[in-house]
């Protein structure tokens, strides 16, 4: 007896054993047609409809064992598309509202890299630059 091979349509593959269509799983995706599901790269994530793998937008990262792009945490940042990992923003520094890249902390304020924002500084300190990882003491006088 002869079985015809079933034919899937794009975001889903050929399962030999049954020889039915099922669903790309998480982060994969297929053509019209296909015997198996590819699994999108770093820095992307499958469409909805599993046809396609779409680049991470600036601000997000992907990594293989991932399922879809998510948002560089606080004081971590991607500034371009497509990136598998998130880099750390310098001491004195904050990430701007879209993780795209890093803020400085204003005069006044410090940022060490064990705090999550800018400080202010405390009573008879200062900074007198942008972008302080400490506050120094006044002077006195």
């Amino acid at each position: 007896m002869f079985i015809l091979s079933v034919s899937c349509s794009a975001g889903q593959y050929r399962e030999d054993s049954s020889n039915t269509c099922l669903d790309c799983s998480v982060n994969k995706i297929s053509t019209d047609g296909a015997d198996n599901c590819k699994a999108c790269g770093d820095g992307e994530e499958a469409n909805e409809d599993h046809t396609a793998c779409v680049v991470c937008l600036a601000g997000e990262y992907s990594s293989a064992d991932m399922t879809d792009c998510a948002a560089c945490a606080d004081n971590t940042y991607s500034e371009e598309a497509g990136a598998s990992s998130c880099t750390n923003c310098g001491a004195g520094t904050v990430s701007n509202s879209g993780n795209t890249g890093c803020d400085e902390c204003p005069a006044g304020q410090y940022r060490s890299s064990d705090i999550g924002s800018c400080e202010d500084c405390g009573v008879n300190e200062m900074s007198a630059e942008p972008a302080a990882d400490i506050c120094t003491a006044c002077e006195d006088g």
